[in-house]
């Protein structure tokens, strides 16, 4: 277990310091070093990495029909990659390749109010390690991420589209509609008369569709709720009082209050989060339920970023102190969480 815990630490470290040159000189090109490392650690571990790394290359040899699901796009990347090879690695390399350079370019557009080597380290700490058991997921999370780019700039047919992507890989992903919801409501105010209709047409337009759409995605999840298993965890608990914290002290909304653009990003990555923490709330009742918020919960990686974002105070030692328990403190206890044996493919 140290032998697979120091492998982690050492490409954690080595993203990080990658990544704070990339962001010191203004070099957006070294981020593919990060991802580099990133996907090489992940895309070519061995079978015995990672808790349902076996189901999937069970998965590779059953030649399981995923259009039965409804997970198209996931469907077809494993029929495509059979057409090449028969090694099941490729499956998990091609996944790494699309889940960590979309959320590393996509912490670059953060880097006006957060730090990214911290965002780096939290993406690490937090998500390396759940990449190689819910891969899936991961990837469906990852384009949504991606794509949350579009919604400052009002481009939601662009984010819809996105949104559409990753539900062809995993149906939780549909939730991640309520993005628009929460970007609406922050930017109503800023809106002319004509605008305002034409908002609220689109959401008369698309009421229908979101209904059903919510319905179908508790038909298919409803069987979480059928078993109640009580988990006192207080991680969340915890992470819920520090935002309050700093909200409080840190005032990050006051902060950005001469430029709104960034001030709504802030208000965004927060909320989003704060969301998150209450699907994984409910995971304390129901297990499993806090992987449907897992396009939320991703945003803890900027909302770190956010409270590094400032100057040195006596602040910053009970932030470095906060970090070091909830992410760090969490990443020690997932290492053995089918993790712990690393080695690679070869």
């Amino acid at each position: 277990m140290l032998y697979s815990f120091l492998i982690y630490i050492l490409v954690i470290c080595f993203c990080v310091i990658v990544s704070y040159f990339a962001d010191k000189y203004e070099r957006k090109s070294f981020l593919w070093i990060v991802c580099l490392a990133l996907v090489s650690l992940t895309g070519f571990r061995c079978e015995s990495v990672g808790i349902d790394t076996q189901n999937y290359i069970d998965i590779w040899y059953e030649e399981t029909d995923y259009t039965e699901k409804g997970e198209y796009l996931f469907a077809f990347l494993i029929n495509w990659l059979r057409q090449f090879t028969y090694d099941p690695t490729w499956l998990f390399v091609s996944c790494s390749v699309i889940i960590f350079p979309l959320f590393v370019f996509r912490l670059w557009d953060f880097r006006s109010i957060a730090s990214l080597s911290v965002m780096v380290a939290t993406l690490c700490f937090i998500h390396l390690l759940p990449t190689m058991n819910i891969m899936r997921q991961y990837v469906a999370v990852a384009v949504i991420f991606y794509f949350s780019r579009y919604i400052p700039s009002g481009k939601y047919l662009v984010f819809l589209f996105g949104v559409f992507i990753a539900f062809l890989f995993h149906r939780s992903s549909a939730l991640a509609v309520g993005f628009l919801g929460i970007d609406l409501i922050f930017k109503w105010k800023s809106f002319d008369i004509h605008r305002k209709v034409y908002v609220v047409l689109m959401v008369v337009a698309f009421a229908l569709v979101i209904v059903r759409l919510f319905v179908y995605l508790f038909s298919k999840y409803s069987y979480y709720f059928e078993e109640l298993e009580v988990d006192t965890g207080m991680f969340v608990v915890a992470k819920l009082l520090f935002v309050c914290f700093f909200l409080i002290i840190g005032k990050p909304f006051k902060r950005y209050r001469d430029t709104p653009i960034v001030q709504n990003d802030v208000t965004n990555a927060v909320l989003l989060f704060l969301i998150g923490l209450f699907f994984q709330s409910i995971g304390y009742f129901f297990p499993y339920m806090d992987r449907i918020g897992l396009s939320y919960v991703v945003f803890e990686i900027p909302f770190w970023g956010i409270v590094f974002k400032s100057k040195f105070s006596l602040n910053n030692m009970v932030y470095v102190f906060c970090y070091g328990v909830l992410v760090i403190g969490r990443f020690c206890l997932i290492v053995g969480s089918g993790n712990y044996n690393y080695y690679l493919c070869f």
